[in-house]
């Protein structure tokens, strides 16, 4: 069974769909493809709200309204990224989200903290704490708040 299993998908879906209607209807062209992928993940059924805003920014192309997907659903990134810095947070992120998931009850999050998990995963403790609250880490390990007693199982019991 999969991590992604464990999760009440009902209850995250809807939170994320919810946080995404507004960014779309706030004019945030790339919200509609998060949208789909999030119900994709989820093998859920694609809102009204949503497939009216897919279809809507599709026809724009169609008619000739736009020059490029970008127009209709956003850069895949934003202009002046460092694709290869973004790509290093983003492949660290959920080594970093999984450290703050699993320490323990009673363990803080102060520097120090983080700088256990830089030595541990041989990076400095400035990059695993901008990993954590600039680049998603802290959403992430939100996410999986309800999958750490079956991690701790996993763990204890050797199988990851």
């Amino acid at each position: 069974m999969r991590g992604r299993d464990h999760l009440n998908n009902k209850k995250f879906l809807a939170e994320c769909l919810t946080i995404l209607k507004e960014k779309c209807e706030g004019g945030n062209k790339a919200a509609i493809l998060k949208a789909l992928h999030q119900c994709f993940l989820m093998n859920a059924p694609v809102p009204r709200w949503l497939s009216r805003a897919f279809v809507q920014a599709y026809e724009a192309a169609a008619r000739f309204e736009i020059r490029s997907w970008d127009e209709a659903f956003g850069p895949a990134q934003e202009k002046g990224a460092h694709l290869a810095a973004r790509k290093e947070y983003a492949e660290l992120r959920l080594p970093i989200a999984l450290r703050v998931a699993l320490r323990a009850p009673d363990e803080k999050l102060q520097p120090d903290f983080f700088d256990k998990i830089g030595r541990e995963l041989g990076i400095g403790k400035n990059k695993a704490n901008d990993t954590y609250y600039k680049f998603g880490g802290k959403q992430l390990a939100e996410a999986l708040k309800p999958l750490v007693p079956f991690l701790r199982d996993r763990l204890n019991s050797g199988k990851i």
